[in-house]
């Protein structure tokens, strides 16, 4: 897995800390994951940690086309956190896409301002095996209600 999860249960935040090459693959593994681990513990709101992107390696058109799909967190308080030039200008453009649809997250340059925007602080996340998580069901909610 490209990156390491984090679970904050009182104010039900998941925390993902992508690691160093942001890719195609990396992308949708990321999405897919978010996706069971919505379907196991309900929806939550979200902080996708981009600092430690060395290497990006995933085009333009495909972060604008990965933006225009439903968001997994739909209706929930999204934070991309992009300190690098790079990672933030396309962190922006996946948010520009999401606003079409009403749910644009909000772009950051440090993880302190992304704890600070949903009231959490690190100590309180714990690690998630979303390895271990089934997928969902094709066509089943995305998630149990909480």
């Amino acid at each position: 897995m490209s990156c390491a999860f984090f679970f904050e249960h009182k104010n039900r935040v998941l925390l993902v800390k992508f690691g160093r090459a942001l890719t195609r693959e990396s992308l949708v593994e990321m999405r897919d994951a978010v996706r069971r681990f919505v379907a196991a513990e309900g929806p939550c709101h979200g902080i996708l940690d981009l600092s430690a992107v060395a290497e990006v390696n995933v085009a333009s058109d495909f972060i604008a086309a990965f933006g225009r799909q439903r968001a997994v967190l739909h209706g929930r308080r999204r934070i991309l956190v992009a300190p690098k030039d790079e990672v933030f200008g396309l962190s922006r453009m996946f948010g520009l896409n999401q606003a079409d649809s009403g749910e644009e997250p909000l772009v950051v340059r440090s993880l302190t301002e992304a704890f600070a925007a949903l009231g959490v602080a690190a100590q309180d996340f714990a690690p998630v095996d979303v390895d271990s998580l089934a997928a969902p069901e094709s066509g089943s909610a995305a998630g149990k209600p909480r």
